[in-house]
C-alpha cells in the first residue's frame, strides 16, 4: 500500500513540478503561456515578479494578502517594445489598429480625398 501511494504522489508531483517551473520561468521573463516568445512586457526578472505577485515578500508566500500591480488588464511594456511602437503607426496610409491598440486609444483612419 505504501508503495502505491508513493507511485501516485510521484505521478502527480512530476508534472506539477514541471508546470510550476515553466510558469515561474514565464513570470521571470515577463511572458505569457499563449505566446511565450513575445517579450513585449519583460521589465527584468525582479520587476516582472513584483508586477505579478506584488511588492511584499510575505505576499509571495501567502498571495491572498498582497495585491498585484495594476488593474490586471493594462500592463507596462518593456522600454524596447514601447520605443518600437512609438514609431510610425501608419501602414499604407491607414492607422495600424494593432499598434494603436497597444498604445491605448484607437483613432479612426483619416478620409482620403
Amino acid at each position: 500500500l505504501l508503495h502505491a501511494v508513493a507511485v501516485i504522489n510521484l505521478t502527480a508531483a512530476v508534472p506539477l513540478g514541471m508546470f510550476s517551473a515553466w510558469h515561474v520561468s514565464l513570470v521571470l521573463r515577463g511572458r505569457v503561456s499563449v505566446d511565450p516568445k513575445d517579450d513585449s512586457y519583460d521589465l527584468g526578472a525582479l520587476k516582472n515578479w513584483r508586477v505579478v505577485f506584488g511588492e511584499s515578500w510575505l505576499g509571495w508566500v501567502v498571495p491572498i494578502i498582497s495585491e498585484p500591480a495594476g488593474d490586471g488588464v493594462h500592463f507596462e511594456m518593456s522600454p524596447r517594445r514601447a520605443k518600437q511602437l512609438a514609431g510610425p503607426l501608419r501602414v499604407g496610409g491607414i492607422l495600424d489598429a494593432d499598434a494603436a491598440g497597444c498604445l491605448g486609444e484607437m483613432k479612426a483612419p483619416e478620409k482620403m480625398e
